[in-house]
């Protein structure tokens, strides 16, 4: 699948000025023309409003990986987008492949050369919208394909006519694709243009690719992703990821087709997104998407790739702080519960209890029993004629109606309203997040120390941290090396603060002997209490000899960049567990935690790793032939062994040194009668005893 993808996102910001702006300067040019016809005209003085110095804001600002791909051809009523202006929405340039095929309906491209409109020029500021508005309004379309066998548009035509009529000036409208049955098809969006062009000339507009849209063709029909290089080689069944900040909302605008196939690169730019500064700053950030996030009806290939997205894509949501998803593509209207994982959570992150409104009214479902955990909320909607999918059993619903449907959302820096309305505008539902009630923030990043019942202790973020006074907060900077189970050896850059001084300033680092870190998607890692306190180093030449080694710390990186030894190219990262070698032999890399959300202290005495074993068993055994060394955990230990009756440590030869490439895990010939000691040593336990295997060679 050819697909525009850029390593590192290049970001464009997009200017929005105050209305009164346009006017202020609609005067100006009126006056600047009969001034040169009568005397006295009006100068930039005598306009209301010039003397206080009224300034236009950046409340609606892109950020994209690639100029997108495709024609000149304007969005809706926009006129049309010139090469090199501003108003580019974001495709990902590069040929990427993947093995699964997650496109569902592609469409191949066609020529576009005459789908222009006229209307507003899009090349400078879009007139609307601004930060200092104390409520920025937003409307929220999907699916609005047309009746197959009818090819007639007029019902959703007259559904955004009423949707503009009861919420005029929205500061962007937003779909969430499928906007037509055939994205390859110039007729179809002709019609579709026929009933929406004059309802949209002068709002800014926005979608994400459905599986029907998901065509060159698509970024000629809005402003973004916007048409903006004709000769970048876009081709049918590339993928579009963009951001957009409008008003207190970051919106992060997914291709759901591509996501099916968890490219690394799409996760990166993912990850990119959420940690810019733009993101941070937003009181809100949204998640649009075609395909859900959790299924309401059953599809097998719905739910395949929901399982994939829960798996690679939610994990970043939910630790950069995404508070909503809008997305569509199964035909009906669904609210879900907050979220987390594959279950229902509670929390004071979403306020989501349905308010009381005319019919027709949602059908309430079944209410499960929550887990305690904060979630995010998924919000579905069609407003298009086709007919809606069988809903299945589901125990996350909170609300569910019937399509056609579009949403409503008004936001401000401490809330955030949605409400659905059918096509007559009538409100079925409608929900608000607060955050004055106590809601987490993102941004602060915090961690937590909790004890092992899980009461919180303590917790703190990069900010506090940095607070604190040099002595206290425990600053440290510096290279680490390590190596993972191929093995191969790598270095990280990493600033961040000791762990030693964080369990201090909990008042546990006397008494914990276990200590364990859990990132956001469930991975962790324990460490004893002579494993975090023990010296550690940084070894410039890992994995050959100790040569030049330097004492390094555990500590938990903010800021870490992974393969480099160059300390200038950290970034700020997601927090990160990282500590030093205790040998320049030793396999730290596994253990370390991105993501890092909790760390858990228990103060009772840390367990031992059982003794290895070998096979054949101790004993006789014909000379030539080969020991195995064993172990009931032996994808969590290290086997280190020795031969010359000495006792093994951690610098004795390793056994199994590949978790990958097994034939480096080299069974131990026996050609004369031999003792081989073992020990496990294994992070989060005591090393094995040490288990003494006496072989007697025989014939």
């Amino acid at each position: 699948m050819t697909r525009l993808f850029a390593q590192a996102p290049s970001r464009r910001h997009f200017k929005i000025s105050h209305l009164v702006v346009l006017l202020i300067c609609t005067v100006l040019v009126i006056s600047a023309v009969v001034g040169c016809a009568q005397p006295g005209a009006m100068n930039a003085s005598d306009v209301p409003g010039a003397a206080e110095g009224v300034t236009s804001s950046d409340s609606l600002s892109g950020s994209d990986q690639q100029e997108t791909a495709g024609s000149e051809s304007s969005a809706p009523g926009n006129g049309s987008a010139e090469p090199g202006s501003n108003n580019s929405g974001v495709d990902k340039s590069g040929d990427s492949t993947s093995g699964n095929d997650t496109t569902g309906n592609d469409t191949t491209g066609n020529d576009t050369s005459g789908n222009s409109t006229s209307g507003n020029d899009t090349s400078g500021n879009v007139v609307h919208g601004s930060d200092a508005l104390s409520v920025a309004s937003f409307l929220f379309f999907s699916d609005t394909q047309a009746d197959p066998d009818t090819g007639d548009y007029s019902a959703f035509g007259t559904l955004l006519a009423n949707a503009l009529s009861c919420f005029p000036n929205p500061e962007l409208v937003i779909f969430g694709g499928d906007s037509v049955n055939d994205g390859g098809n110039t007729d179809e969006w002709n019609d579709f243009q026929s009933v929406t062009r004059h309802l949209l000339t002068g709002l800014t507009t926005a979608s994400a690719a459905g599986n029907h849209d998901n065509n060159a063709l698509l970024a000629t029909q809005f402003d973004y992703p916007a048409a903006h290089s004709p000769n970048a080689g876009y081709s049918a069944g590339s993928s579009y990821f963009y951001s957009l900040a409008a008003g207190p909302v970051f919106f992060i605008i997914l291709d759901s087709n591509a996501m099916g196939a968890a490219n690394q690169d799409d996760i990166e730019w993912l990850r990119n997104e959420l940690n810019s500064s733009e993101a941070k700053q937003a009181a809100w950030r949204v998640a649009v998407m075609h395909h859900p996030m959790w299924t309401i009806a059953d599809n097998p290939k719905d739910a395949q790739r929901a399982e994939t997205m829960q798996g690679s894509f939610l994990p970043l949501f939910v630790e950069y702080g995404i508070d909503l998803i809008l997305c569509g593509h199964q035909h009906s209207y669904a609210r879900t519960l907050p979220m987390s994982g594959a279950s229902p959570a509670t929390g004071s992150y979403a306020q989501t209890q349905p308010q009381s409104s005319q019919q027709p009214q949602p059908q309430p479902q079944p209410q499960p029993q929550p887990s305690d955990e904060n979630g995010i909320v998924q919000i579905m909607a069609a407003s298009g004629v086709k007919g809606s999918y069988a809903a299945g059993e589901r125990n996350y619903v909170a609300a569910a109606g019937s399509a056609p449907v579009f949403l409503a959302i008004e936001a401000s820096r401490n809330t955030l309203r949605i409400t659905a309305h059918d096509d007559n505008c009538v409100e079925i539902d409608a929900t608000e997040f607060s955050r004055a009630a106590g809601v987490k923030s993102p941004d602060a990043r915090r961690i937590r120390v909790l004890d092992s019942s899980g009461s919180e202790l303590w917790n703190f973020s990069a900010d506090s941290l940095g607070e604190l006074p040099a002595a206290q907060s425990g600053a440290f900077t510096h290279v680490y090396s390590t190596i993972n189970n191929w093995p191969s050896v790598r270095f990280y850059a990493a600033d961040g603060y000791k762990i030693e001084a964080i369990l201090a300033r909990a008042g546990v680092l006397d008494t914990a002997q276990t200590v364990t870190f859990r990132a956001a998607d469930g991975y962790e890692t324990s460490l004893t209490r002579e494993q975090l306190l023990s010296r550690q180093n940084y070894f410039p030449h890992a994995g050959d000899n100790a040569d030049g080694a330097v004492q390094v710390f555990p500590i938990i990186a903010f800021r870490w960049r992974e393969g480099t030894d160059d300390i200038s190219e950290v970034r700020e990262d997601k927090p990160l567990l990282i500590f030093g070698q205790r040998e320049y032999t030793e396999h730290t890399n596994p253990a370390f935690v991105i993501g890092l959300t909790d760390i858990i202290v228990d103060t009772e005495p840390c367990g031992r790793w059982a003794p290895p074993g070998g096979f054949p068993l101790p004993g006789p055994i014909a000379k030539g032939e080969t020991v195995k060394l064993q172990h009931a955990d032996y994808g969590l230990v290290k086997l280190h062994y020795t031969t010359d009756g000495s006792d093994p440590n951690i610098k004795s030869p390793m056994y199994n040194p590949s978790t990958y490439q097994t034939e480096l895990n080299r069974p131990i010939p026996v050609n004369e009668s031999m003792i081989i000691k073992v020990i496990a040593i294994g992070y989060g336990k005591s090393d094995s005893e040490i288990a003494v295997l006496e072989y007697e060679a025989v014939g």
